[in-house]
């Protein structure tokens, strides 16, 4: 267990092997971008949490290398809408629900099947 910070800034406090991020770890990018969760061989791998440099999109799941990918959620909190499903190389992809807030504070979800970020049949 350890920490690193790289000339870029970029900062990184868990657990390694073999000189990389491996087991446990968060890590923040100089733009304040973060991600704290599992490491696979210097690589975001497995459930961990994504927020965004401004803290308004979180996405909490599985990621694979570094992608969104497999069972996940993503919440704008500027917009309140998100997303509670199965992804797939980074976009909503599979059985999903999207929740959007229209202009007059409604709620409408969106339940369905989704493809490369697209719902293509809606329940």
């Amino acid at each position: 267990r350890g920490a690193f910070v790289w000339p870029s800034g970029a900062r990184y406090e868990g657990e390694w092997l073999a000189r990389k991020p491996h087991g446990r770890g968060a890590y923040v990018a100089p733009d304040g971008c973060a991600y704290d969760g599992e490491w696979l061989a210097g690589t975001p791998n497995g459930v961990g949490v994504l927020t965004s440099a401004d803290r308004t999109l979180r996405y909490t799941g599985r990621l694979h290398n570094g992608v969104c990918d497999g069972v996940g959620g993503l919440v704008c909190d500027r917009s309140g809408t998100s997303y509670q499903g199965l992804w797939a190389r980074g976009k909503p992809d599979g059985r999903g629900c999207q929740t959007s807030i229209d202009l007059r504070g409604n709620a409408r979800h969106t339940d369905g099947v989704w493809q490369g970020g697209i719902c293509v049949v809606a329940h």
